[in-house]
């Protein structure tokens, strides 16, 4: 005759829904739901099958509650959450199951999450390369066509990044100037188009001649030691390269 397995104590926890349930084999925790589910009460019998079953079905609402912890610190893609569940080992049936249940819940959207990227990345005055790049990133299942970054958001965008930088950047040259908004627009994710047609618009004013001077006193104490004519080669080489105009530089070397 098969063994049955018997409920000794039910008893809650801190955790939020979850029981102790000590039995005649072992003690495991189990949420309210299959408290509820399985009619679990002191006393209670169960065989070994049905044991098996509930503990089986507990794994799942545990791992449920696992990924909901996890969703609750930021939007997750599908495929996040895909590769979440294996690294818990969660094998594939049981993987989609609960991947379905979780698009059900409206837990895993990739089209709310899209959504919410593109606003973030034009909040955070990015390029539309910077949110291409992190749809990819994720693995977001969408068309990306469908979230259009306009040429219109984004010269707006570019406006206002230049419009920010601009009178920070008077004191260097306006090669230089040029030259500093140019890089950083392009590594923000803009297309060079756009940031060569909003560059082009500027009229750039030179205040460089203050921190020309400051550059060459520094340049001159770095390089104190060399011959005369070897320290002025090295000194218009390096002022040339932070962009200061020939011109401009030999005259106050001289």
């Amino acid at each position: 005759m098969e063994e049955l397995i018997k409920i000794i104590s039910i008893t809650k926890i801190k955790k939020i829904g979850m029981y102790k349930v000590s039995t005649s084999i072992e003690d495991i925790e189990v949420s309210d739901d299959i408290i509820v589910e399985y009619h679990l009460e002191k006393g209670l019998e169960l065989t070994n099958a049905l044991y098996k079953k509930l503990k089986k079905e507990n794994e799942k609402h545990n791992m449920f509650f696992t990924v909901c912890n996890y969703i609750s610190y930021g939007m997750r893609s599908e495929y996040e959450i895909s590769k979440y569940l294996s690294e818990h080992n969660v094998n594939e049936k049981d993987k989609k199951a609960l991947i379905s249940e979780l698009k059900e819940a409206q837990l895993i959207d990739d089209e709310k999450l899209a959504t919410y990227i593109l606003d973030s990345v034009i909040r955070s005055k990015k390029g539309p390369k910077v949110f291409s790049n992190k749809i990819f990133e994720r693995h977001l299942k969408v068309d990306i066509n469908l979230y259009p970054y306009s040429e219109e958001q984004e010269q707006e965008v570019v406006k206002e990044v230049i419009n920010k930088l601009y009178d920070k950047k008077k004191n260097l040259p306006i090669k230089k100037q040029k030259e500093v908004l140019y890089l950083k627009l392009l590594r923000d994710g803009f297309s060079r188009e756009v940031v060569e047609h909003e560059l082009n618009k500027i009229t750039f004013i030179d205040e460089s001649n203050d921190s020309l001077n400051k550059e060459v006193l520094k340049l001159q104490k770095k390089y104190e030691k060399l011959p005369s004519e070897e320290r002025k080669i090295k000194m218009i080489r390096s002022l040339m390269q932070k962009g200061y105009e020939y011109g401009d530089i030999t005259k106050v070397v001289r």
